[in-house]
């Protein structure tokens, strides 16, 4: 089960990563030339650096659950469990922000 402190950052990282993708990544604004970077590139290995709200959430979340693991924040009994539900909630809260943002843009 997750605590408290891993929903709230699940929620922050989730969104960060639509504000960036979503968001900062179009024409005109400040990361605007990074996106056209990675859609020039058409590669696998641009969806968790940024070309995905989803796949940037996922793989930022479950490096930041490792790195808990290696400096004792998280135990090592329950971790492969709780980084399943750490990353799964980040991906999820990232898709329900990112169709919210799509919504309200309507």
């Amino acid at each position: 089960m997750l605590n408290q402190t891993l929903i709230l950052i699940a929620l922050h990282i989730a969104m960060v990563a639509v504000v960036f993708v979503d968001l900062l990544q179009k024409p005109n604004m400040i990361f605007s030339k990074y996106g056209e970077y990675l859609d020039r590139q058409n590669a696998w290995w641009t969806y968790p650096i940024g070309y995905c709200a989803k796949c940037t959430a996922g793989h930022f979340s479950a490096w930041l659950f490792l790195t808990r693991v290696v400096l004792g924040y998280e135990p090592h009994s329950l971790a492969p469990w709780r980084a399943i539900a750490f990353v799964s909630l980040t991906i999820l809260l990232t898709h329900i922000t990112s169709n919210l943002l799509s919504r309200l843009n309507r």
